[in-house]
């Protein structure tokens, strides 16, 4: 009969070494690998939520008082709030789900 370790080894691989399954090495774990991996996701939905929020700005600054430019522009920067809003969210989920599952 398997015990409870065993069976979350298998069922979540995260102190399998790097070099066991062909990572490089500036990782030493898959849960390093994944971590890193984590960050820059969290860093290029930042920098595409700047990037759309400065898109809403300037349609909002072309838009010469049309109401329809003017909304469109409004949205824009509104969804790219609430996306990089509920992207933090969900790392702030996932990292403390991680960090008590130890």
């Amino acid at each position: 009969m398997m015990n409870l370790q065993h069976l979350y080894s298998v069922v979540a691989p995260i102190s399998v070494k790097a070099d066991e399954i062909g990572l490089p090495h500036s990782t030493e774990t898959v849960g390093g690998a994944l971590n890193v991996a984590v960050k820059i996701l969290i860093f290029l939905i930042g920098m595409l939520s700047v990037v759309m929020i400065i898109v809403g700005g300037i349609k909002i600054v072309v838009s010469n008082g049309d109401p329809g430019r003017y909304k469109s522009g409004r949205d824009t920067i509104t969804y790219a709030i609430v996306g990089l809003i509920l992207s933090l969210v969900a790392y702030s989920i996932v990292i403390f789900i991680a960090s008590n599952v130890k």
